[in-house]
């Protein structure tokens, strides 16, 4: 797995970590300031990797100022289609 993603220009650090937030049900999470992603260590290597995908959209959102970033269901739609299409096609 990644350690480290290039998102725009803005080099993240990828975290596999045992939880992620105690006030919410989290597997995933990104820190726009700290530029660090974190994904739960416990799942499976798809949900990791559409875990991934999904916050690495937040962050392409958000640096190109896009007002909708937080648009779970969007992200998540995304995130699910391009694992899908890189899984499918030996991407």
């Amino acid at each position: 797995m990644l350690d480290q993603i290039n998102i725009l220009g803005a080099i993240y650090t990828i975290k596999y970590v045992d939880y992620i937030s105690k006030e919410e049900l989290k597997i995933g999470e990104v820190d726009y300031i700290n530029q660090e992603i974190k994904i739960m260590n416990n799942l499976s290597n798809d949900i990791k990797n559409v875990t991934l995908w999904h916050e690495i959209i937040h962050a392409i959102l958000n640096q190109l100022g896009f007002e909708d970033s937080e648009n779970e269901h969007l992200v998540q739609s995304l995130a699910t289609g391009i694992h899908q299409v890189i899984s499918d096609n030996s991407i």
